[in-house]
């Protein structure tokens, strides 16, 4: 085999997850996915931080925690060594208030 044969390169995406008062999320779950499938995913640190190591490509990232909207970031192209940091800013789900029905 050449140097480097049927090896991919490799990227990092970086960032941080916060809510609308931009205060750091913990446990929120941020995937990596390709066309076909999820190929990475990381859970939110107490600093809100999370990482992804992912082969170079274009992918679509995912954000969402309980009691949030999830946040979607489509078409991001990583590059062989590249580092990107994408941060996301999760608001709290609307809460739909159904009437209360007696009989």
């Amino acid at each position: 085999l050449a140097a480097g044969a049927g090896i991919c390169g490799i990227g990092y995406i970086q960032g941080v997850i916060i809510d609308q008062d931009e205060n750091p999320l913990q446990g929120a779950i941020i995937q990596a996915t390709d066309q076909y499938q999820t190929v990475n995913s990381d859970i939110s640190a107490t600093d809100g931080s999370y990482s992804l190591f992912l082969s170079e490509g274009t992918y679509t990232l995912v954000a969402w925690l309980s009691g949030y909207a999830p946040v979607m970031i489509k078409n991001l192209v990583l590059t062989d060594g590249q580092t990107i940091t994408q941060n996301f800013q999760l608001e709290q789900a609307k809460m739909i208030r159904l009437p209360l029905i007696v009989k």
